[in-house]
């Protein structure tokens, strides 16, 4: 699945993009800053809130929560995030693992740690007909679903299951897989991402 910014993502689906994320102030993002001195836990609700919080101990600074919006082939997911405000009120994403481009929309209140949140999805797909991206979907909701618990809630099957879907690319590249073998799907995906 590809990754798509505000510059190449076709308009149609652009459209449908600002429909479903209901917010008006938003800003685009590409990662510039990384420092590999910092090392995150493997069970934590979201890499960006660790590494944010850990360049803030090296830097100084700001963690301004939002939530990013990430773009494929098939869905847009709304998912929890963190990035950086540097001493000086700039805004950079600095979070190695996530998209490299993200459109990132602060909370009301951005300095509050948001509780509870799921990511949310948008399917480009009757998700009747395709049953492929229906299960990714459902996958990844589980695995964020996980993720968001505390760590020592997790049973020991939970925990299995946050190895096994790691940041679900296993998932992505079943869905791949399906998706290739299904030619009408392909050839509304490609019908649909072409400009």
């Amino acid at each position: 699945m590809r990754s798509y910014s505000k510059l190449n993502c076709p308009e149609v689906i652009y459209n449908e993009l600002e429909r479903f994320i209901h917010y008006k102030d938003y800003i685009f993002l590409t990662r510039k800053l990384t420092d590999n001195n910092i090392q995150i836990k493997k069970y934590n609700v979201n890499d960006s809130f660790e590494t944010v919080e850990k360049y803030i101990d090296l830097h100084g600074g700001k963690i301004i929560y939002g939530i990013s919006i990430l773009e494929s082939d098939i869905i847009f997911e709304k998912e929890v995030f963190a990035v950086w405000e540097s001493p000086d009120k700039t805004i950079h994403h600095i979070t190695r693992g996530s998209n490299a481009k993200i459109m990132f929309i602060p909370n009301e209140n951005p300095y509050a740690i948001p509780n509870g949140y799921v990511s949310d999805f948008y399917n480009f797909f009757s998700t009747k007909e395709e049953s492929c991206i229906k299960e990714f979907i459902e996958n990844k909701r589980y695995f964020q679903e996980l993720i968001s618990k505390e760590k020592n809630s997790l049973t020991e099957a939970e925990i299995k299951d946050i190895c096994r879907y790691g940041n679900t690319s296993i998932s992505e590249r079943m869905t791949n897989k399906k998706i290739d073998k299904d030619f009408d799907l392909r050839n509304k995906i490609l019908s649909r991402v072409k400009k």
